[in-house]
């Protein structure tokens, strides 16, 4: 398998002291690879030092659409990680380990405090069906005591179906996903056959 990596994604603005303290944490408990993606040069420049001094590689995205928000960058971020990734937002916290985020195609986190209901349930319901990879993660999230996808604590294989689905949700694009898909890795993940 090729080496795990964790990535971020600095899209601008002052949460950059917050990302220094994420990478001082990360680095209590993680030695490997650091992927720093910043969304222009502008962004790099201001995190340059403090990416040198705790050995995190640093790259140019050449995005600027990203400035300021960083959901399109995430999903930028899949296309460009060659290896098993866990990306964590600027303002994650790091306080122990975390290898259970490289064990799948994709694994997601919950958002504590924030339950589900409305419009975010609707959405999530909406993609049931999809896969059944996708099936067992939207019911795993719902079993939780606060089932909001954490979007900025997440793991995942470039390349994969299940990288593939989520970034089609993720962008709204619905209709482009197949409701009977299986896939080897789909089924790999989760031997339930559907009838």
């Amino acid at each position: 398998m090729s080496e795990q990596q964790v990535t971020y994604l600095y899209a601008g603005g002052t949460i950059w002291t917050r990302l220094v303290v994420s990478l001082v944490s990360l680095r209590r408990h993680w030695g490997g690879p650091v992927v720093l993606h910043c969304a222009t040069e502008h962004e790099e420049a201001l995190v340059s030092r403090t990416a040198k001094e705790l050995d995190v590689q640093t790259s140019v995205m050449e995005c600027p659409e990203t400035v300021g928000g960083g959901s399109l960058g995430k999903l930028l971020i899949t296309e460009r990680a060659n290896n098993p990734t866990v990306h964590l937002d600027c303002d994650t916290l790091v306080v122990g380990t975390f290898g259970e985020l490289f064990n799948g195609p994709l694994v997601m986190t919950e958002h504590t405090g924030r339950p589900i209901g409305g419009r975010m349930k609707k959405k999530i319901d909406e993609f049931a069906g999809s896969t059944e990879y996708i099936d067992s993660l939207i019911a795993k999230q719902k079993s939780l005591n606060a089932p909001m996808v954490n979007g900025g604590v997440w793991g995942f294989v470039p390349g994969s179906e299940a990288i593939r689905l989520w970034s089609a949700m993720s962008t709204g694009s619905s209709r482009e996903w197949p409701r009977s898909a299986t896939t080897s890795e789909t089924e790999a993940t989760n031997p339930r056959k559907r009838p």
